[in-house]
């Protein structure tokens, strides 16, 4: 619960921060968010995020469909806190270090950080 409980504050403060507050997010990763948080089981949350991986896989695969990646890869740092693979996205998450927005710079950096930090 300890874990859980840091993540999620982690995830929140990461939001605020790098979205530039909570207003620039979709309401569907809202509700992903409060999905997990409210799974009754471990199955249950595993199923959810199984579920958000395809999606995202989705997403990222339609070459049109980018002007969300800031989301995408938040939503992917979140996958991969709680535990599950998300390396489909890595080079995603490295290409967007590459933009010239400072928050998309930052957006990628703290995500190339977060998930090669083994």
């Amino acid at each position: 619960n300890v874990v859980r409980e840091n993540m999620s504050s982690l995830t929140q403060t990461m939001l605020v921060t790098l979205a530039g507050g909570i207003a620039g997010l979709s309401r569907d990763f809202f509700d992903l968010i409060k999905a997990i948080g409210e799974a009754k089981s471990k199955e249950e949350e595993d199923r959810i995020i199984r579920e958000e991986i395809r999606n995202l896989k989705l997403a990222l695969s339609d070459s049109e469909n980018h002007e969300n990646m800031k989301e995408y890869l938040l939503r992917m740092v979140y996958c991969e806190m709680l535990g599950h693979n998300v390396e489909f996205g890595y080079i995603h998450a490295i290409n967007m270090t590459q933009k010239n927005s400072i928050l998309d710079k930052k957006v990628g950096y703290l995500s190339v950080a977060l998930f090669l930090n083994d």
